[in-house]
């Protein structure tokens, strides 16, 4: 009974330990990519007040960027759920 325990223990460990680094990918791509956007956001304003772009490509820009945030934080949400699931496993 107590080897299967520890078996189950070890596996809850092992899964947990996946999601964690799991999550950590994503938020660490969620930051380089919104760092992206974001950083094209604002060279298309520079450019719109430049004279060089008009407000649409700014506009469309920002939705852009916006999109690209809100798809990671979804994302990032996931993840948290599944490393808190595992930490879960690991208290019953």
């Amino acid at each position: 009974m107590e080897a299967k325990r520890k078996t189950t223990v070890s596996k809850a460990i092992k899964r947990t330990e996946e999601a964690k680094l799991e999550a950590l990918k994503t938020f660490n791509q969620m930051i380089e990519d919104g760092n992206l956007a974001v950083n094209e956001f604002n060279l298309c304003a520079r450019q719109c007040v430049e004279g060089k772009t008009d407000m649409q490509s700014v506009e469309s820009q920002f939705l852009k960027a916006q999109s690209i945030l809100l798809q990671h934080t979804d994302s990032m949400n996931e993840a948290a759920l599944r490393f808190s699931n595992g930490a879960s496993n690991l208290n019953s």
